[in-house]
């Protein structure tokens, strides 16, 4: 974990047991500040129980959990107050209207009454509900519905938000929408840890990754944030060249190449139209170019041979 980013949660040897069989089995991680994490693993692997954890909602076994330098063993109330948590299965009062249900969260978790309205209605806006701020819960669509749930999480402001399958029932226009929200929400400098079967989803708007199986961790996985020129890139030619790794060498915002005589990896300190500059250059020089892109990581594929390995 590159220590340039802060640390929003930091486990340290977390277990818990069931009657049956022991669902967390000492558990030591970190979730950088300002990130986006996915938690993932198959079903029975001890998702839910990490997050009720981490939300102060259940008390482990033994082991420590510190969320923004407050330790959640012994402080739970003041960690709700830097938190939000949304349950797999929530509950809505269908009989209020959004302003009203978020104006009742707002006041239950001590928000200032002159700062209620204010508060309400930015959280209105920010969901994208703003027509429907009067209508009542009951009569919106799952994917609305879901938009409420999430404003009741951070309507008290927290920086850090527990999400645990907050996609599960929606349809492929919801979820998209749902992305797009946490994007919007991480921009804003809120960390987000998200619980999800959906890797593809998830590939669209996170950084981290913790892998989950039989209550350990198998894999914690911080991908560099985007937010410098930097980016991987795959080079692929349709005919051999043996001068391939010099010609890249030569390349002065080239490093950490990998490459054979008919394909390459290396990091680009550029932007777009410098890429696509280097990218003339090379075909000047005599490269058969076949494809030039940027080399993502594949959070489905990572998943499963990290599984598989285990």
């Amino acid at each position: 974990m590159p220590l340039k980013y802060p640390i929003m949660v930091q486990v340290e040897n977390l277990t818990y047991d069931y009657p049956s069989h022991r669902a967390l089995d000492g558990l030591s991680f970190s979730i950088p500040s300002g990130s986006i994490t996915a938690l993932v693993g198959p079903n029975g692997a001890g998702k839910t129980t990490l997050m009720r954890c981490l939300a102060g909602l259940t008390r482990p076994l033994m082991g420590s959990i510190m969320i923004n330098g407050t330790d959640v063993l012994e402080d739970p109330r003041k960690v709700h107050r830097q938190i939000g948590f949304l349950a797999d299965f929530f509950g809505l009062y269908d009989k209020l209207t959004i302003y009203e249900a978020l104006t009742y969260f707002a006041k239950a978790h001590d928000v200032p009454n002159d700062e209620v309205d204010k508060r309400v209605l930015s959280i209105i806006e920010r969901l994208h509900l703003s027509d429907k701020t009067h209508a009542d819960i009951g009569h919106l669509s799952r994917g609305m519905k879901q938009r409420v749930a999430i404003g009741q999480t951070m309507v008290h402001n927290p920086g850090f938000l527990i999400l645990d399958e907050p996609a599960s029932g929606l349809d492929p226009e919801a979820r998209h929408d749902l992305a797009n929200l946490f994007k919007e929400l991480n921009k804003d400098g809120i960390t987000l840890l998200v619980s999800s079967h959906i890797l593809a989803e998830l590939d669209e708007y996170s950084n981290n990754l913790v892998i989950m199986r039989e209550g350990k961790i198998v894999d914690n996985d911080f991908f560099e944030q985007k937010n410098t020129d930097t980016r991987h890139l795959l080079l692929k030619l349709t005919q051999p060249n043996t001068e391939l790794l010099s010609i890249l060498e030569a390349e002065t915002q080239i490093s950490n190449i990998e490459a054979t005589e008919t394909s390459a990896s290396f990091d680009f300190d550029g932007t777009e139209t410098q890429q696509a500059e280097l990218m003339v250059t090379l075909i000047r020089k005599g490269l058969s170019v076949l494809s030039f892109a940027e080399e993502k990581v594949n959070m489905q594929d990572k998943y499963l041979n990290t599984i598989k390995q285990k």
